[in-house]
Protein backbone atom coordinates (compact mmCIF):
# COMPACT_ATOMS: atom_id res chain seq x y z
CA UNK A 1 0.00 0.00 0.00
CA UNK A 2 2.93 2.35 0.63
CA UNK A 3 4.33 1.60 -2.83
CA UNK A 4 0.98 1.81 -4.66
CA UNK A 5 -1.50 3.66 -2.44
CA UNK A 6 -4.01 4.15 -5.24
CA UNK A 7 -3.89 0.63 -6.68
CA UNK A 8 -7.39 -0.87 -6.40
CA UNK A 9 -6.03 -4.44 -6.54
CA UNK A 10 -3.72 -3.79 -3.62
CA UNK A 11 -6.57 -2.24 -1.66
CA UNK A 12 -8.77 -5.24 -2.47
CA UNK A 13 -6.13 -7.70 -1.26
CA UNK A 14 -5.62 -5.67 1.92
CA UNK A 15 -9.37 -5.75 2.52
CA UNK A 16 -9.29 -9.54 2.25
CA UNK A 17 -6.57 -9.67 4.90
CA UNK A 18 -8.62 -7.42 7.18
CA UNK A 19 -11.72 -9.61 6.74
CA UNK A 20 -9.81 -12.82 7.41
CA UNK A 21 -8.47 -11.41 10.68
CA UNK A 22 -11.88 -10.19 11.80
CA UNK A 23 -11.90 -6.48 10.89
CA UNK A 24 -14.90 -6.60 8.56
CA UNK A 25 -15.91 -2.91 8.91
CA UNK A 26 -12.34 -1.97 8.02
CA UNK A 27 -12.43 -4.32 5.04
CA UNK A 28 -15.66 -2.77 3.71
CA UNK A 29 -14.25 0.74 4.12
CA UNK A 30 -11.08 -0.17 2.20
CA UNK A 31 -13.10 -1.83 -0.55
CA UNK A 32 -15.18 1.31 -0.96
CA UNK A 33 -11.90 3.17 -1.42
CA UNK A 34 -10.94 0.62 -4.06
CA UNK A 35 -14.26 1.09 -5.85
CA UNK A 36 -13.66 4.84 -5.89
CA UNK A 37 -10.21 4.24 -7.43
CA UNK A 38 -11.47 1.73 -10.00
CA UNK A 39 -15.25 2.14 -10.39
CA UNK A 40 -15.38 -0.24 -13.38
CA UNK A 41 -13.37 -3.06 -11.80
CA UNK A 42 -15.63 -6.11 -11.64
CA UNK A 43 -13.21 -7.95 -9.34
CA UNK A 44 -13.31 -5.18 -6.73
CA UNK A 45 -17.11 -4.87 -6.96
CA UNK A 46 -17.57 -8.63 -6.50
CA UNK A 47 -15.24 -8.56 -3.52
CA UNK A 48 -17.27 -5.76 -1.96
CA UNK A 49 -20.55 -7.61 -2.55
CA UNK A 50 -19.23 -10.72 -0.84
CA UNK A 51 -17.57 -8.89 2.07
CA UNK A 52 -20.74 -6.92 2.79
CA UNK A 53 -22.38 -10.17 3.90
CA UNK A 54 -20.05 -10.23 6.92
CA UNK A 55 -20.76 -6.62 7.94
CA UNK A 56 -23.26 -5.88 10.71
CA UNK A 57 -24.42 -2.67 9.01
CA UNK A 58 -25.41 -4.38 5.74
CA UNK A 59 -29.10 -4.47 4.84
CA UNK A 60 -30.96 -6.39 2.16
CA UNK A 61 -31.79 -3.13 0.37
CA UNK A 62 -28.12 -2.14 0.50
CA UNK A 63 -27.12 -5.46 -1.06
CA UNK A 64 -29.69 -4.97 -3.82
CA UNK A 65 -28.41 -1.47 -4.59
CA UNK A 66 -24.83 -2.75 -4.91
CA UNK A 67 -26.01 -5.73 -6.96
CA UNK A 68 -27.71 -3.47 -9.49
CA UNK A 69 -24.46 -1.56 -9.93
CA UNK A 70 -22.54 -4.81 -10.41
CA UNK A 71 -25.07 -6.02 -12.96
CA UNK A 72 -24.85 -2.77 -14.91
CA UNK A 73 -21.06 -2.98 -14.86
CA UNK A 74 -20.95 -6.53 -16.24
CA UNK A 75 -23.04 -5.80 -19.29
CA UNK A 76 -21.38 -3.61 -21.94
CA UNK A 77 -23.26 -0.33 -22.55
CA UNK A 78 -25.79 -0.61 -25.34
CA UNK A 79 -25.72 -4.41 -25.46
CA UNK A 80 -29.12 -6.03 -25.57
CA UNK A 81 -30.23 -9.57 -24.84
CA UNK A 82 -29.80 -11.88 -27.77
CA UNK A 83 -33.20 -13.38 -28.55
CA UNK A 84 -33.17 -17.11 -28.00
CA UNK A 85 -35.17 -19.33 -30.33
CA UNK A 86 -38.00 -21.14 -28.56
CA UNK A 87 -37.86 -24.85 -29.21
CA UNK A 88 -41.06 -26.36 -30.54
CA UNK A 89 -40.32 -30.06 -29.90
CA UNK A 90 -41.82 -32.14 -27.11
CA UNK A 91 -38.49 -33.33 -25.75
CA UNK A 92 -37.31 -33.32 -22.16
CA UNK A 93 -36.74 -30.08 -20.29
CA UNK A 94 -33.16 -29.04 -20.99
CA UNK A 95 -31.67 -27.83 -17.70
CA UNK A 96 -28.19 -26.41 -17.15
CA UNK A 97 -26.08 -25.77 -14.05
CA UNK A 98 -23.30 -23.19 -14.32
CA UNK A 99 -20.86 -23.19 -11.41
CA UNK A 100 -17.32 -22.60 -10.25
CA UNK A 101 -17.81 -24.91 -7.25
CA UNK A 102 -18.27 -28.42 -8.63
CA UNK A 103 -15.72 -29.94 -6.27
CA UNK A 104 -15.19 -30.32 -2.52
CA UNK A 105 -16.79 -26.95 -1.81
CA UNK A 106 -19.60 -25.95 0.56
CA UNK A 107 -22.03 -25.63 -2.36
CA UNK A 108 -21.47 -29.26 -3.34
CA UNK A 109 -23.34 -30.43 -0.21
CA UNK A 110 -26.48 -29.14 -1.91
CA UNK A 111 -25.55 -29.70 -5.59
CA UNK A 112 -24.82 -33.44 -5.29
CA UNK A 113 -28.28 -34.45 -3.95
CA UNK A 114 -29.91 -32.39 -6.71
CA UNK A 115 -28.01 -34.00 -9.60
CA UNK A 116 -28.40 -37.47 -8.06
CA UNK A 117 -32.18 -37.20 -7.69
CA UNK A 118 -33.29 -35.25 -10.75
CA UNK A 119 -35.76 -37.21 -12.90
CA UNK A 120 -33.91 -37.98 -16.13
CA UNK A 121 -37.10 -39.15 -17.80
CA UNK A 122 -38.28 -35.52 -17.66
CA UNK A 123 -35.01 -33.56 -17.53
CA UNK A 124 -31.88 -33.59 -19.68
CA UNK A 125 -29.17 -32.26 -17.39
CA UNK A 126 -26.21 -30.20 -18.63
CA UNK A 127 -23.50 -29.30 -16.11
CA UNK A 128 -20.97 -26.58 -17.02
CA UNK A 129 -17.86 -26.30 -14.85
CA UNK A 130 -16.02 -22.97 -14.67
CA UNK A 131 -13.28 -24.44 -12.49
CA UNK A 132 -10.52 -26.69 -13.80
CA UNK A 133 -10.01 -28.30 -10.38
CA UNK A 134 -11.54 -31.78 -10.37
CA UNK A 135 -11.79 -34.23 -7.46
CA UNK A 136 -13.95 -37.16 -6.35
CA UNK A 137 -16.92 -34.82 -5.85
CA UNK A 138 -16.53 -33.55 -9.41
CA UNK A 139 -16.53 -37.16 -10.60
CA UNK A 140 -19.74 -37.87 -8.67
CA UNK A 141 -21.47 -34.85 -10.24
CA UNK A 142 -20.19 -35.86 -13.68
CA UNK A 143 -21.60 -39.39 -13.23
CA UNK A 144 -25.10 -38.08 -12.51
CA UNK A 145 -25.29 -35.58 -15.39
CA UNK A 146 -26.38 -36.29 -18.95
CA UNK A 147 -23.67 -33.92 -20.16
CA UNK A 148 -20.68 -32.55 -18.22
CA UNK A 149 -18.90 -29.73 -20.07
CA UNK A 150 -15.67 -28.28 -18.73
CA UNK A 151 -15.46 -24.64 -19.83
CA UNK A 152 -12.64 -23.66 -17.45
CA UNK A 153 -10.02 -21.45 -19.09
CA UNK A 154 -12.16 -20.58 -22.11
CA UNK A 155 -12.80 -17.00 -23.12
CA UNK A 156 -16.05 -15.34 -22.13
CA UNK A 157 -17.26 -15.53 -25.72
CA UNK A 158 -16.50 -19.26 -25.87
CA UNK A 159 -18.33 -19.95 -22.61
CA UNK A 160 -21.34 -17.95 -23.78
CA UNK A 161 -21.46 -19.74 -27.13
CA UNK A 162 -21.00 -23.19 -25.56
CA UNK A 163 -23.85 -22.75 -23.12
CA UNK A 164 -26.15 -21.22 -25.72
CA UNK A 165 -25.50 -24.12 -28.11
CA UNK A 166 -27.10 -26.45 -25.57
CA UNK A 167 -30.49 -24.84 -26.27
CA UNK A 168 -31.42 -24.72 -22.59
CA UNK A 169 -34.90 -24.16 -21.26
CA UNK A 170 -33.55 -23.37 -17.78
CA UNK A 171 -30.10 -22.33 -16.54
CA UNK A 172 -29.17 -22.13 -12.85
CA UNK A 173 -26.58 -19.73 -11.47
CA UNK A 174 -24.85 -21.56 -8.60
CA UNK A 175 -22.48 -18.83 -7.48
CA UNK A 176 -23.94 -15.36 -7.39
CA UNK A 177 -21.38 -12.70 -6.50
CA UNK A 178 -18.56 -15.05 -5.61
CA UNK A 179 -15.29 -15.82 -7.34
CA UNK A 180 -15.55 -16.53 -11.09
CA UNK A 181 -19.25 -15.82 -10.98
CA UNK A 182 -21.64 -17.46 -13.48
CA UNK A 183 -23.45 -14.12 -13.63
CA UNK A 184 -20.62 -12.73 -15.76
CA UNK A 185 -21.92 -14.95 -18.56
CA UNK A 186 -25.61 -15.13 -17.71
CA UNK A 187 -25.97 -11.37 -18.03
CA UNK A 188 -25.92 -12.11 -21.78
CA UNK A 189 -29.05 -14.33 -21.50
CA UNK A 190 -27.97 -17.92 -22.13
CA UNK A 191 -31.31 -19.71 -21.56
CA UNK A 192 -35.01 -19.00 -21.92
CA UNK A 193 -35.40 -19.07 -18.12
CA UNK A 194 -32.51 -18.07 -15.86
CA UNK A 195 -32.51 -18.81 -12.13
CA UNK A 196 -30.20 -17.96 -9.22
CA UNK A 197 -29.96 -20.56 -6.49
CA UNK A 198 -27.18 -22.00 -4.34
CA UNK A 199 -24.05 -19.96 -3.67
CA UNK A 200 -24.98 -16.40 -2.71
CA UNK A 201 -27.69 -15.27 -0.23
CA UNK A 202 -28.77 -12.11 -2.01
CA UNK A 203 -30.15 -10.63 -5.20
CA UNK A 204 -28.20 -10.57 -8.44
CA UNK A 205 -29.73 -7.20 -9.36
CA UNK A 206 -29.88 -8.50 -12.94
CA UNK A 207 -33.02 -8.23 -15.07
CA UNK A 208 -31.67 -11.22 -17.02
CA UNK A 209 -32.17 -13.48 -13.97
CA UNK A 210 -35.85 -14.36 -13.86
CA UNK A 211 -36.24 -16.33 -10.63
CA UNK A 212 -34.60 -16.85 -7.26
CA UNK A 213 -35.13 -20.17 -5.44
CA UNK A 214 -35.85 -19.49 -1.77
CA UNK A 215 -38.27 -20.52 0.98
CA UNK A 216 -40.70 -18.96 3.48
CA UNK A 217 -38.04 -18.67 6.20
CA UNK A 218 -35.18 -17.25 4.15
CA UNK A 219 -37.49 -14.76 2.45
CA UNK A 220 -40.90 -14.40 4.13
CA UNK A 221 -43.81 -12.68 2.45
CA UNK A 222 -42.97 -9.01 2.07
CA UNK A 223 -39.30 -9.56 1.19
CA UNK A 224 -39.96 -9.19 -2.55
CA UNK A 225 -38.67 -5.60 -2.52
CA UNK A 226 -35.19 -6.92 -1.63
CA UNK A 227 -34.80 -8.66 -4.99
CA UNK A 228 -34.82 -7.95 -8.69
CA UNK A 229 -35.83 -11.57 -9.35
CA UNK A 230 -39.23 -13.18 -8.87
CA UNK A 231 -39.08 -15.19 -5.65
CA UNK A 232 -39.92 -18.86 -6.05
CA UNK A 233 -40.50 -20.26 -2.56
CA UNK A 234 -40.10 -23.97 -1.91
CA UNK A 235 -42.75 -25.37 0.44
CA UNK A 236 -40.35 -25.74 3.42
CA UNK A 237 -36.66 -25.40 2.53
CA UNK A 238 -34.87 -24.19 -0.60
CA UNK A 239 -32.20 -26.93 -0.72
CA UNK A 240 -31.56 -30.55 0.19
CA UNK A 241 -28.35 -31.57 1.95
CA UNK A 242 -26.11 -34.61 1.67
CA UNK A 243 -23.05 -35.11 3.90
CA UNK A 244 -19.79 -35.18 1.98
CA UNK A 245 -16.99 -36.60 4.04
CA UNK A 246 -13.59 -36.93 2.35
CA UNK A 247 -14.54 -40.41 1.18
CA UNK A 248 -18.34 -40.42 0.86
CA UNK A 249 -18.88 -44.02 1.95
CA UNK A 250 -17.21 -43.17 5.25
CA UNK A 251 -20.40 -41.31 6.15
CA UNK A 252 -21.67 -44.73 7.27
CA UNK A 253 -18.60 -45.46 9.43
CA UNK A 254 -18.69 -45.46 13.26
CA UNK A 255 -16.47 -42.36 13.38
CA UNK A 256 -19.33 -40.30 11.93
CA UNK A 257 -22.14 -41.54 14.14
CA UNK A 258 -23.50 -39.12 16.76
CA UNK A 259 -22.00 -39.71 20.20
CA UNK A 260 -22.86 -38.81 23.75
CA UNK A 261 -22.50 -35.14 24.56
CA UNK A 262 -18.88 -34.60 25.68
CA UNK A 263 -19.83 -32.82 28.92
CA UNK A 264 -20.75 -36.22 30.35
CA UNK A 265 -17.07 -37.19 30.43
CA UNK A 266 -15.40 -33.76 30.43
CA UNK A 267 -17.25 -32.43 33.44
CA UNK A 268 -17.65 -29.03 31.76
CA UNK A 269 -19.57 -27.57 28.81
CA UNK A 270 -17.87 -27.00 25.47
CA UNK A 271 -19.55 -24.51 23.18
CA UNK A 272 -18.11 -24.36 19.70
CA UNK A 273 -18.17 -23.07 16.16
CA UNK A 274 -16.39 -24.26 12.99
CA UNK A 275 -16.44 -21.28 10.67
CA UNK A 276 -14.73 -18.68 8.51
CA UNK A 277 -12.97 -16.33 10.90
CA UNK A 278 -14.46 -13.32 9.11
CA UNK A 279 -17.89 -14.32 10.48
CA UNK A 280 -16.78 -13.59 14.05
CA UNK A 281 -18.24 -10.10 14.24
CA UNK A 282 -18.50 -7.80 17.25
CA UNK A 283 -22.12 -8.91 17.64
CA UNK A 284 -21.02 -12.54 17.62
CA UNK A 285 -18.40 -11.89 20.30
CA UNK A 286 -20.97 -10.06 22.40
CA UNK A 287 -23.32 -13.04 22.22
CA UNK A 288 -20.60 -15.57 22.98
CA UNK A 289 -19.30 -13.53 25.92
CA UNK A 290 -22.78 -13.34 27.43
CA UNK A 291 -23.26 -17.10 27.14
CA UNK A 292 -19.86 -17.92 28.66
CA UNK A 293 -20.45 -15.45 31.51
CA UNK A 294 -23.56 -17.35 32.55
CA UNK A 295 -22.00 -20.82 32.22
CA UNK A 296 -19.21 -21.09 34.79
CA UNK A 297 -16.32 -23.30 33.74
CA UNK A 298 -17.53 -23.61 30.14
CA UNK A 299 -15.15 -23.38 27.20
CA UNK A 300 -15.36 -22.22 23.60
CA UNK A 301 -13.86 -24.34 20.82
CA UNK A 302 -13.17 -22.50 17.56
CA UNK A 303 -12.05 -24.11 14.32
CA UNK A 304 -10.92 -21.55 11.74
CA UNK A 305 -8.32 -21.45 9.00
CA UNK A 306 -5.09 -19.79 10.13
CA UNK A 307 -5.40 -20.30 13.88
CA UNK A 308 -1.98 -21.97 13.87
CA UNK A 309 -0.57 -18.58 12.81
CA UNK A 310 0.10 -15.98 15.52
CA UNK A 311 -0.73 -13.18 13.07
CA UNK A 312 -4.25 -14.58 12.83
CA UNK A 313 -4.80 -16.08 16.29
CA UNK A 314 -3.51 -13.21 18.46
CA UNK A 315 -5.73 -10.46 16.98
CA UNK A 316 -8.72 -12.77 17.47
CA UNK A 317 -7.85 -13.43 21.11
CA UNK A 318 -7.33 -9.70 21.65
CA UNK A 319 -10.77 -8.95 20.21
CA UNK A 320 -12.25 -11.66 22.41
CA UNK A 321 -10.57 -10.21 25.50
CA UNK A 322 -12.06 -6.79 24.74
CA UNK A 323 -15.48 -8.48 24.50
CA UNK A 324 -14.94 -10.10 27.91
CA UNK A 325 -13.89 -13.61 26.84
CA UNK A 326 -10.89 -14.98 28.73
CA UNK A 327 -8.41 -16.48 26.29
CA UNK A 328 -7.76 -19.37 28.70
CA UNK A 329 -11.32 -20.56 28.02
CA UNK A 330 -10.82 -20.60 24.24
CA UNK A 331 -9.67 -23.73 22.41
CA UNK A 332 -8.20 -22.72 19.02
CA UNK A 333 -8.19 -25.49 16.40
CA UNK A 334 -6.65 -24.80 12.95
CA UNK A 335 -8.84 -25.82 10.03
CA UNK A 336 -8.05 -29.35 8.85
CA UNK A 337 -9.85 -31.72 6.51
CA UNK A 338 -9.19 -34.50 9.02
CA UNK A 339 -11.44 -32.69 11.53
CA UNK A 340 -14.45 -32.44 9.24
CA UNK A 341 -17.51 -33.71 11.10
CA UNK A 342 -15.56 -35.58 13.80
CA UNK A 343 -14.65 -32.34 15.61
CA UNK A 344 -18.33 -32.04 16.52
CA UNK A 345 -17.82 -34.97 18.90
CA UNK A 346 -15.96 -32.45 21.10
CA UNK A 347 -18.72 -29.80 21.08
CA UNK A 348 -21.83 -29.87 23.26
CA UNK A 349 -23.65 -26.92 21.64
CA UNK A 350 -22.76 -24.87 18.54
CA UNK A 351 -23.06 -21.10 18.94
CA UNK A 352 -23.84 -19.63 15.53
CA UNK A 353 -22.42 -16.36 14.16
CA UNK A 354 -24.27 -13.14 13.32
CA UNK A 355 -25.03 -11.40 11.05
CA UNK A 356 -23.76 -14.00 8.52
CA UNK A 357 -24.94 -17.33 9.87
CA UNK A 358 -23.68 -20.83 9.30
CA UNK A 359 -24.50 -22.53 6.00
CA UNK A 360 -23.24 -26.00 5.13
CA UNK A 361 -21.42 -26.11 8.47
CA UNK A 362 -24.76 -25.65 10.27
CA UNK A 363 -26.06 -28.72 8.44
CA UNK A 364 -22.84 -30.56 9.31
CA UNK A 365 -23.42 -29.89 13.02
CA UNK A 366 -27.07 -30.95 12.92
CA UNK A 367 -26.29 -34.14 10.99
CA UNK A 368 -23.72 -34.98 13.66
CA UNK A 369 -26.41 -34.50 16.30
CA UNK A 370 -25.16 -31.22 17.75
CA UNK A 371 -27.76 -28.49 18.47
CA UNK A 372 -26.97 -25.06 17.03
CA UNK A 373 -28.31 -21.84 18.55
CA UNK A 374 -28.79 -19.15 15.90
CA UNK A 375 -30.00 -15.55 15.79
CA UNK A 376 -32.61 -14.75 13.14
CA UNK A 377 -31.94 -11.49 11.32
CA UNK A 378 -33.78 -9.33 8.79
CA UNK A 379 -32.00 -10.33 5.56
CA UNK A 380 -31.55 -13.69 3.85
CA UNK A 381 -27.88 -14.07 4.83
CA UNK A 382 -28.94 -13.59 8.45
CA UNK A 383 -31.55 -16.35 8.27
CA UNK A 384 -29.83 -19.33 6.60
CA UNK A 385 -29.20 -21.36 9.78
CA UNK A 386 -32.71 -20.48 10.97
CA UNK A 387 -34.15 -22.09 7.83
CA UNK A 388 -32.15 -25.25 8.54
CA UNK A 389 -33.04 -25.69 12.21
CA UNK A 390 -36.71 -25.00 11.53
CA UNK A 391 -36.76 -27.48 8.64
CA UNK A 392 -35.41 -30.14 11.01
CA UNK A 393 -38.08 -29.29 13.59
CA UNK A 394 -35.87 -27.50 16.13
CA UNK A 395 -37.78 -24.22 16.07
CA UNK A 396 -36.73 -23.26 19.58
CA UNK A 397 -33.08 -22.97 18.51
CA UNK A 398 -33.86 -20.06 16.16
CA UNK A 399 -33.90 -16.92 18.30
CA UNK A 400 -35.47 -13.55 17.55
CA UNK A 401 -33.41 -11.47 20.01
CA UNK A 402 -29.92 -11.49 21.47
CA UNK A 403 -31.35 -12.09 24.95
CA UNK A 404 -33.26 -15.11 23.68
CA UNK A 405 -30.09 -16.44 22.01
CA UNK A 406 -28.22 -16.31 25.33
CA UNK A 407 -31.11 -17.76 27.34
CA UNK A 408 -31.54 -20.62 24.85
CA UNK A 409 -27.85 -21.57 24.93
CA UNK A 410 -27.80 -21.49 28.74
CA UNK A 411 -31.01 -23.53 28.99
CA UNK A 412 -29.66 -26.22 26.66
CA UNK A 413 -26.68 -26.93 28.93
CA UNK A 414 -28.53 -26.62 32.24
CA UNK A 415 -29.52 -30.30 32.14
CA UNK A 416 -26.81 -32.51 30.62
CA UNK A 417 -29.09 -35.54 30.56
CA UNK A 418 -31.68 -33.73 28.48
CA UNK A 419 -28.96 -32.29 26.24
CA UNK A 420 -27.61 -35.78 25.63
CA UNK A 421 -31.10 -37.10 24.81
CA UNK A 422 -31.57 -34.24 22.33
CA UNK A 423 -28.19 -35.00 20.77
CA UNK A 424 -29.22 -38.62 20.14
CA UNK A 425 -32.46 -37.53 18.47
CA UNK A 426 -31.26 -34.82 16.10
CA UNK A 427 -29.87 -37.01 13.31
CA UNK A 428 -33.07 -39.08 12.99
CA UNK A 429 -35.03 -35.81 12.91
CA UNK A 430 -32.63 -34.42 10.30
CA UNK A 431 -32.82 -37.47 8.03
CA UNK A 432 -36.63 -37.52 8.25
CA UNK A 433 -36.91 -33.80 7.41
CA UNK A 434 -37.37 -31.95 4.11
CA UNK A 435 -33.70 -30.90 4.39
CA UNK A 436 -32.75 -34.52 3.65
CA UNK A 437 -35.52 -35.15 1.10
CA UNK A 438 -33.69 -34.45 -2.15
CA UNK A 439 -36.19 -36.49 -4.18
CA UNK A 440 -39.13 -34.48 -2.88
CA UNK A 441 -37.30 -31.22 -3.53
CA UNK A 442 -36.50 -32.28 -7.09
CA UNK A 443 -40.12 -33.23 -7.80
CA UNK A 444 -41.24 -29.75 -6.66
CA UNK A 445 -38.60 -28.00 -8.76
CA UNK A 446 -39.33 -30.15 -11.82
CA UNK A 447 -42.98 -29.10 -11.58
CA UNK A 448 -41.97 -25.42 -11.53
CA UNK A 449 -39.73 -25.86 -14.56
CA UNK A 450 -42.42 -27.76 -16.45
CA UNK A 451 -44.77 -24.84 -15.81
CA UNK A 452 -42.26 -22.34 -17.23
CA UNK A 453 -41.51 -24.43 -20.29
CA UNK A 454 -45.20 -25.18 -20.80
CA UNK A 455 -45.77 -21.54 -21.80
CA UNK A 456 -44.04 -22.16 -25.16
CA UNK A 457 -43.99 -25.94 -25.73
CA UNK A 458 -45.19 -29.21 -24.24
CA UNK A 459 -42.25 -30.83 -22.48
CA UNK A 460 -42.09 -34.59 -23.03
CA UNK A 461 -40.59 -37.60 -21.33
CA UNK A 462 -38.48 -40.57 -22.29
CA UNK A 463 -39.31 -44.07 -21.14
CA UNK A 464 -37.13 -45.57 -18.46
CA UNK A 465 -37.35 -49.14 -17.15
CA UNK A 466 -40.05 -49.46 -14.49
CA UNK A 467 -39.20 -49.58 -10.81
CA UNK A 468 -36.36 -48.14 -8.79
CA UNK A 469 -33.08 -47.13 -10.38
CA UNK A 470 -30.25 -44.63 -10.56
CA UNK A 471 -28.94 -42.58 -13.48
CA UNK A 472 -25.16 -42.47 -13.64
CA UNK A 473 -22.44 -42.91 -16.21
CA UNK A 474 -24.72 -41.70 -18.99
CA UNK A 475 -27.52 -44.24 -18.60
CA UNK A 476 -30.24 -45.59 -16.33
CA UNK A 477 -29.37 -48.52 -14.06
CA UNK A 478 -32.34 -50.45 -12.67
CA UNK A 479 -32.36 -51.81 -9.13
CA UNK A 480 -32.12 -55.48 -10.29
CA UNK A 481 -29.09 -54.56 -12.42
CA UNK A 482 -27.42 -52.81 -9.49
CA UNK A 483 -28.16 -55.75 -7.18
CA UNK A 484 -26.51 -58.08 -9.69
CA UNK A 485 -23.43 -55.85 -9.80
CA UNK A 486 -23.24 -55.78 -5.98
CA UNK A 487 -23.62 -59.56 -5.67
CA UNK A 488 -21.03 -60.16 -8.41
CA UNK A 489 -18.51 -57.90 -6.69
CA UNK A 490 -19.11 -59.67 -3.38
CA UNK A 491 -18.82 -63.13 -4.90
CA UNK A 492 -15.45 -62.44 -6.50
CA UNK A 493 -14.12 -60.37 -3.63
CA UNK A 494 -13.70 -57.26 -5.74
CA UNK A 495 -13.98 -54.68 -2.97
CA UNK A 496 -12.89 -51.84 -5.24
CA UNK A 497 -15.70 -52.54 -7.71
CA UNK A 498 -18.20 -52.83 -4.87
CA UNK A 499 -17.16 -49.50 -3.37
CA UNK A 500 -17.42 -47.90 -6.81
CA UNK A 501 -21.00 -49.10 -7.24
CA UNK A 502 -21.97 -47.95 -3.75
CA UNK A 503 -20.37 -44.54 -4.29
CA UNK A 504 -22.47 -44.09 -7.41
CA UNK A 505 -25.78 -44.95 -5.77
CA UNK A 506 -25.31 -43.59 -2.24
CA UNK A 507 -25.94 -39.93 -3.15
CA UNK A 508 -29.47 -40.90 -4.20
CA UNK A 509 -30.03 -43.89 -1.93
CA UNK A 510 -28.28 -42.80 1.25
CA UNK A 511 -30.65 -44.89 3.39
CA UNK A 512 -31.43 -47.70 0.94
CA UNK A 513 -31.35 -51.29 2.25
CA UNK A 514 -28.95 -52.31 -0.53
CA UNK A 515 -26.28 -49.85 0.64
CA UNK A 516 -26.64 -51.05 4.24
CA UNK A 517 -26.51 -54.71 3.19
CA UNK A 518 -23.49 -54.32 0.91
CA UNK A 519 -21.54 -52.24 3.41
CA UNK A 520 -22.26 -54.79 6.15
CA UNK A 521 -20.98 -57.60 3.95
CA UNK A 522 -17.92 -55.58 2.98
CA UNK A 523 -17.04 -54.74 6.58
CA UNK A 524 -17.57 -58.35 7.69
CA UNK A 525 -15.30 -59.70 4.97
CA UNK A 526 -12.63 -57.10 5.61
CA UNK A 527 -12.72 -57.97 9.32
CA UNK A 528 -12.51 -61.72 8.76
CA UNK A 529 -9.92 -61.41 6.00
CA UNK A 530 -11.28 -63.82 3.35
CA UNK A 531 -9.03 -64.92 0.55
CA UNK A 532 -9.81 -63.06 -2.65
CA UNK A 533 -10.66 -65.19 -5.65
CA UNK A 534 -10.40 -64.35 -9.32
CA UNK A 535 -13.64 -63.64 -11.15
Amino acid sequence: MELKPGDARVLSNYANALKETGDVPGAVAVLRQAVAQAPRSELVRFNLMFTMLFDESTTASGLLAEARQCAALMKPPGAGDRSLPLRADNGRIRVGLLSNDLHAHACAYFIVPFVANIDHSRVELFVFSLNGHHDNITAKIRHHADHFIDVAGRSAEQVIDTVREAGLDVLFDLGGYTRNTPLYYMVHRLAVNQVTWIGYPGSTGMPQIDYRITDPVLDPEGYEANYSEQLLRAPVISVAYHPLVGRPLDAYAPAYRPRATPALTNGYITFGCCINLGKISSRTLRLWAAVLARCAGSRLLLECAGLDNDAVRMPLLERMAVAGIDGDRVICVPRSAANQYVLYHDIDVVLDTAPLTGGANACDALWMGVPIVTLTGNACHERVATAFVRAVGLHGLACETEAQYVDTAVALVSDIGELNALRQSIRPMFEASPLFDAAGHCRWLEAQMARWVGTYRRPGQIELPPGEGVFFGGRWHSLPEIIEAVVAALECGDHSALENVLENISAKWSRHWLVAYALSELLYRQATGPALSNC
